[in-house]
């Protein structure tokens, strides 16, 4: 997978590295835009065409938001820090935070999005019917007289698994296949990953936002390029470079928080609890005779060691999660600042020449922010225990 260091470079995507200032006197309009170069690939590397996770509308309702936002945050700099009767910083404040979470729901939805949620219902809808058949399989064998009935009532229970099996399998390859055509490198093998790790449900979500949030700069570049490029197009744009990466820094500081206020305490609880039951297990096993209650014994030791080292395993994988986020963020972070100074650049009328590059080399520099992913599972067992404790972790 890729490496999160060079995670989220937007402003570099969008060709700010490469910005200069010219000796231009103070005031001078800003120089148009160049129209992005087309991508260059290397002759083994076909371009594979993309299309968006999201709808036209949608991403003319949120381009639309975007440009409200940064008017906003144009005319906030102008507005008082509290005033009685007329409108002051914290109005300004309040309406922003309702664009953005207005904007976040735009770019968090998705068909790929749509179809993993199929996937975790028809999961957590599994779960329940495996423990009814469990139930029904229990009351047949044990039952008096006619098994019939019950018999019966057990095969139509172990079909219901069968297709709420098929469903789920369906629903991950379908978010698979929405994923993929938008650009993602994520192969079946991952989305198998990602679906036995609790991280997986953050990862997707993750994807989803990033690669609708590339869509609408695509949109506002592309818009950008084909008019004059004067200085109020590049001063909407470059808010909106500030905007979208405001949302990106928001949607990876979430994702650490789940990792360590969530998941990883929740880990360390499971590690805990099945050290003490193996060293009571151990004890017991020492001063036991009885060949049965040895048995039990030795695969209760079993069983535990199997606990202990998944959720060792699982731990190293949040925390490789939790440093891949941390990089991420930090490099979002700076990224945030660049894009606050140039869009501050353009606002004053200083000559800011731009390079805004293709679709292609913007979404492949935002695209190891969308892969912190887990490598696939090399043993079955362990994939198991995984989705074993991610279903404790998601209360399944």
């Amino acid at each position: 997978m890729a490496d999160a260091r060079s995670t989220l470079r937007l402003l570099a995507a969008a060709g700010l590295a490469g910005s200069f200032l010219s000796s231009r006197p103070s005031g001078a309009q800003p120089a148009p835009v160049r129209p992005p170069e087309p991508a260059v690939r290397p002759p083994t590397e076909p371009q594979r065409p993309k299309e968006p996770l999201i709808s036209d509308e949608a991403i003319r309702e949120a381009i639309k938001d975007i440009g409200r936002l940064v008017d906003i945050e144009s005319e906030r700099a102008k507005l008082p820090d509290e005033a009685w009767f007329s409108r002051d910083k914290k109005d300004a404040d309040g309406e922003i935070a309702a664009l953005l979470a207005e904007l976040n729901g735009v770019v968090g939805n998705s068909e790929a999005l749509k179809h993993w949620t199929e996937m975790r219902n028809r999961q957590r809808e599994l779960v329940g019917k495996r423990a009814e058949l469990d139930r029904l399989a229990q009351d047949a064998e044990l039952a008096s007289g006619d098994r019939a009935e019950l018999n019966a009532r057990v095969e139509a229970a172990r079909g219901a698994v069968e297709d709420l099996k098929r469903q789920a399998d369906a629903a991950k390859r379908a978010a698979y296949s929405s994923l993929f055509k938008s650009g993602s490198d994520l192969d079946e093998k991952h989305m198998d990953a990602l679906a036995a790790t609790v991280v997986g449900d953050e990862i997707v979500d993750l994807v989803t936002r990033t690669t609708n949030l590339v869509t609408l700069l695509e949109r506002l570049r592309d818009a950008v390029a084909k008019g004059t490029g004067g200085a109020e197009a590049q001063r909407r744009y470059y808010g909106a470079v500030v905007a979208v990466q405001k949302m990106a820094l928001a949607a990876q500081r979430r994702y650490l928080e789940r990792i360590e206020g969530r998941y990883g305490p929740f880990v360390d609880g499971i590690v805990a609890t099945a050290g003490k039951a193996l060293e009571q297990a151990t004890e017991l096993r020492r001063s036991e005779s009885n060949p049965e209650r040895l048995k039990v014994l030795e695969a209760n030791i079993k069983a535990q060691k199997l606990t202990m080292d998944t959720a060792r395993l699982y731990k190293r994988h949040l925390d490789a999660q939790g440093r891949q986020a941390r990089t991420a963020i930090a490099e979002s972070e700076r990224s945030l600042r660049v894009a606050e100074n140039t869009r501050q650049t353009v606002a004053i009328g200083l000559d800011l020449l731009a390079t805004i590059t293709s679709s292609d080399e913007l979404f492949k520099a935002i695209q190891p922010l969308q892969l912190p992913v887990m490598q696939p599972f090399n043993s079955d067992e362990i994939e198991r225990a995984f989705q074993n404790l991610t279903t404790q972790m998601n209360g399944f």
